[in-house]
């Protein structure tokens, strides 16, 4: 006897779909419906206005937060810029030396002596936005500054998921069983989407929240954890939640690895640009392939 049962797929592969590309700030689109274009092609250019970075710089440089004020390397209130060096430690005669570099632009604004943090304003910049995928235009608004792009993605789908759509580069931070707490999270993985392991901690993902990580791919998350950020509700799938970050699970409640089918795809993507879309459930891997 033929029995149907509802199955979900975990890996749609080669699907043709639209991916939106949002232009942030003030600035123009470069391109026109049925145009054929490449991941590194600009489509658009603007300027995007100041805001604010925290950097925990009694964590990076492992000191007390009273020591942090005479290791900073430029003075408050002024300049700094991307790359150039913010705070020193020497190693002294056993130790080792730590250094913390700029992650933007900006201006030292504040120092918490109590917790060692600093708040750096950033500078207005011009930002260019890339393609990123290969494919072609299908309509652009110039009004919401849109642009949607026909091409082709494989989609991979999680039992659980949180937060609106958000795109990055795929950065996978160990193996498929591996936990994750606070300390693998860096300013490094500032915009990107991760892929942790068996177990997201809730200290991660707070620490992922303030760093800017766009999102976090994981195996399992703790029940409670997972509530606290879909708004107090286990809804599969799909949902509505946003508390600033996108999450997909990929397995279930607990400690669990990430499927070898699902992670194997994903560190195929390691470095690559991806959507993750947590209140879909589901994270698209556009095609790297120039003839899709």
């Amino acid at each position: 006897m033929n029995m149907l049962v509802n199955r979900k797929f975990r890996i749609v592969p080669e699907r043709v779909t639209l991916v939106s590309r949002v232009l942030q700030g003030s600035g123009e689109l470069l391109v026109k419906k049925g145009q054929e274009i490449n991941p590194s092609d600009i489509i658009g250019r603007a300027v995007v206005s100041a805001g604010f970075r925290t950097i925990n710089l009694a964590k990076d440089l492992q000191i007390n937060p009273g020591e942090v004020k005479k290791c900073l390397q430029r003075p408050m209130g002024k300049v700094i810029f991307k790359g150039e060096l913010l705070g020193f430690k020497s190693g002294g005669l056993f130790g080792s030396q730590k250094l913390v570099t700029s992650p933007t632009d900006g201006i030292l604004e504040q120092l918490d002596e109590a917790t060692g943090i600093l708040k750096l304003k950033i500078l207005p910049h011009k930002l260019d936005l890339p393609a990123a995928v290969f494919g072609i235009i299908e309509s652009v608004d110039h009004v919401k500054k849109i642009v949607s792009i026909k091409t082709q993605v494989t989609e991979v789908y999680g039992i659980l998921g949180s937060g609106r759509s958000r795109e990055g580069y795929l950065k996978v931070l160990g193996e498929r069983g591996d936990l994750i707490d606070k300390n693998k999270i860096s300013y490094d993985l500032h915009d990107k989407i991760i892929v942790g392991g068996g177990l997201i901690y809730g200290n991660a993902l707070k620490e992922a929240v303030t760093l800017g990580v766009n999102g976090i791919i994981t195996g399992g998350i703790n029940c409670s954890e997972f509530k606290g950020i879909s708004g107090g509700k286990i809804k599969y799938a799909r949902s509505e939640s946003e508390v600033g970050i996108g999450v997909l699970v990929t397995e279930g409640f607990g400690s669990i690895p990430i499927g070898q089918d699902i992670f194997e795809l994903l560190k195929s993507f390691d470095n690559k640009f991806v959507i993750l879309e947590g209140n879909e459930g589901k994270v698209s891997l556009p095609s790297t392939n120039p003839g899709s």
